[in-house]
Parts: C-alpha cells; structure tokens; sequence
C-alpha cells in the first residue's frame, strides 16, 4: 500500500507542476499559492524528491517579493472573480497579491513558511551558493513582522483572517503562526550560522547585517509555551486575543508543535493521547469516522466568514479533514513513537486515495470528498499529495528500522 499511495502522490504533485512553480490544484486554485508551495516543497525535501522544482518555486516567490519583504500570499494566473464563476480568462502577466481574504490585512504565514522551505532547501541541496546570493530575501522576510510593528512578547500579533484559516476568525496570538515563526527563526539562525562559519573561495556574497532586531528562537519558544500551553487540558491552545485563552483544539498547531519540537516528550504524548481519545469517542458514535476533524469542538457560527454561508460551504474549514494534516499527523505519530497509531491513521487515509485514484484537498469524516453543491473538494492537491510523501518515507524509514 506504501508503494501504490506514493505514486498516487507523486502523479498528483507532477501534475500541479509548471514551468515557474507548482500550482495548489488543477482545481479551483490553478495559481501559485504560497503556502500550498511551499508545503508540497518540504514534502519533496524530506521525502528526496524533486529538489530541482523546489528551487524553483523559491525562484518564483524571492522574484515577486516587495521591497519590505513581504512573499505574496499567491500568485495569480487567472482573473479569481470569474474563475470562481467557472470562467476561466488567463492573464497576461502574473499577478503577486499580497493581502490576505481581507483586502486590508496581510496574511502572516506565507513568509515564514518561505523561510523554512528556503533554509530546509539550502541544507538538503547543499546549494550554499544559492542561499548566499539570496540570504537579504530569507531575512528581509523575517524582518518585515518586526517593520511593520506587530511582535508582540516576541510572538505575531496578527488580524483577524490571516493565517491558513482564512475563512475562520482568529485575532491575536494564533498558534499556528506562532509555531511557524519559532520554526522559520530557529532554521533561520542556523542557516546565517552555517553561511558565516563557510567560507567559500566561490562566492564573495557576504552576509548582510539586520535592519530591525528579530527575536531569538529561544526566547520566541519560551513565550510560546508560556503563552499557549494549557495546563490543565494538556495541548496548546488555538489563539489567544486579550487574556482570553480560546480553548479549541486545532489539530493542525498541535501536530507541528510536536514536529518541529516545540511540545517536549510529555506533551507529545499528551496531545496525541486527546487525538486518540477524541478518535476513539467518536467511532463509538458513529463507526463511519475514519478521519480527523481539523479542529473541536466546532468554532461558532460567528466566527465564520459570511461568505461561506452563501456556498453552503461553512464547515469548510470547520470541523471536516484536511488531506495535509492526517499526513503531519502520521509525522508526529511516528515521532512520539506512536507506531501503531500512526499505521492506523495511515491505513484509513490510505484506503481513502487508493479508492479516489487521487489525494483530495478535504473530506468529511467518514472518507468522502468534500462535495457541497456550489463547491467540491479541489482534487489533484499540491499540500497533501506532498505532506503524504513526506509521512510515507517517515514510515519507510520506521520500517526499515
């Protein structure tokens, strides 16, 4: 099943491929997306794939960065109004948008995740030439949270729509990002430390000096476990606004704490317990559910875009499974030393591809695609044809040991 799910994946990401970058579906989001880039990049480092294609979408994203260093949130193709009609009318030239959802707010992770893919690329490819030439791209990226003044306890300080979960309201302190930036500034700092021990005969480039102080990751990870982790539910929480600590679960935040190694060994153990528990509950309900919900309990109506209400697509980023999440669960399962779970999670998602022939954007918990009449789960999907590359050569590896 390894052997038949990774080709499924790797046909799926070969066929988002173009000749700038990788496009985040053939469906519904024909564009160059930055976070659905540079996922499927890290899919392809640490799964030995295509390091060539992964240069190439850092080529694309570092040519339309903006001077303060903002990476755009996507990189459209088409004109979106009208595509999102089913009309398809191509552009002429691409065209770099850099807010988020909201025209006035950026989004927060396109950025940080530019960083680590760049770092994660510099230290597989062993291309020191390429991340010296275009290290003042990696830290005018890192650089721009500090310029437009919204760290905060070394910590983003974000609006509201502006991370992954563009459709849900969040404001504050969002663990998602916050897990990002500890991750981009930690691969960050490691990276100038490599290029400034290296000295290479080959290239003069030095590395430049910061224009604004960007906090170290040792301090960013101390506040973020004093920030997010709640004692007494055992798992970091979704977002903080204020002092009000928002107790939903987000799957998503909690599995890459544990991957990038932020949650020490106690609380890796504890969330994937929550995982497990919460799974178990409820197949006991309902022994259709196979899958994950990407958060619990279910966020308010309130906190939901309106528009999604008019697609009868609210649940959309609320409550369903997402492909590229069962897959980082599988990473942090097997990180943990959760073995059996993590072949259990595994095997259904497994049995969920091999039925489609495809990887799927989302599905609702007993396995189907995400269908709502006026919008269907976008299939092949970038993010998690190359997150589902990277669980199976972790699995492969858990094997072969």
């Amino acid at each position: 099943m390894l052997s038949e799910i990774k080709k499924i994946a790797r046909a799926d990401l070969e066929t988002c491929y173009r000749d700038e970058g990788i496009l985040a579906s053939a469906v519904n989001f024909d564009d160059y997306w930055a976070r659905d880039s540079f996922f499927a990049s890290l899919g392809l480092l640490e799964s030995g794939g295509d390091i060539k294609k992964v240069r190439q979408v850092l080529e694309l994203f570092i040519k339309h960065q903006r001077k303060d260093g903002k990476i755009p949130r996507k990189i459209a193709l088409n004109y979106n109004f009208l595509k999102y009609l089913g009309i398809k009318i191509r552009r002429k030239t691409p065209r770099p948008i850099y807010n988020s959802s909201l025209a006035w707010h950026f989004s927060v992770d396109d950025n940080l995740l530019f960083v680590i893919a760049f770092c994660r690329y510099a230290e597989k490819a062993k291309d020191e030439k390429f991340a010296r030439d275009n290290f003042s791209s990696v830290q005018s990226a890192l650089e721009f949270y500090a310029e437009k003044k919204i760290l905060k306890n070394d910590l983003i300080d974000e609006a509201g729509f502006a991370n992954w979960e563009d459709t849900i309201y969040k404001k504050g302190f969002v663990l998602y990002s916050s897990v990002l930036w500890h991750e981009a500034v930690k691969d960050f700092e490691l990276l100038r430390s490599m290029l400034r021990n290296n000295v290479s005969t080959c290239v003069s480039t030095s590395v430049g000096t910061a224009k604004y102080s960007i906090p170290n990751s040792k301090d960013i990870l101390a506040s973020l476990q004093r920030t997010f982790w709640l004692t007494e539910e055992r798992y970091f929480a979704d977002s903080i606004y204020g002092n009000r600590k928002e107790k939903y679960f987000d799957l998503a935040g909690n599995v890459l704490a544990i991957i990038f190694g932020i949650a020490d060994k106690n609380q890796s153990e504890d969330i994937l317990n929550l995982v497990e528990t919460r799974s178990i509950a409820s197949l006991k309900k309902n022994k259709k559910k196979i899958l994950h919900p990407l958060n619990f309990p279910r966020y308010p109506f309130w906190r939901v875009s309106p528009a999604l209400f008019l697609f009868n697509m609210a649940d959309y980023q609320n409550g369903i499974s997402w492909s590229w999440i069962e897959a980082l669960l599988i990473i942090a399962q097997l990180k943990t030393g959760k073995k059996e779970a993590a072949q259990k999670t595994f095997e259904n998602l497994a049995g969920i591809i091999s039925k489609n022939k495809h990887i799927h954007e989302t599905y609702f918990l007993d396995g189907r695609p995400f269908d709502h009449t006026l919008w269907k789960s976008a299939v092949p999907f970038a993010w998690g044809a190359g997150l589902t590359l990277w669980a199976i050569a972790e699995l492969e590896k858990n094997i072969s040991s």
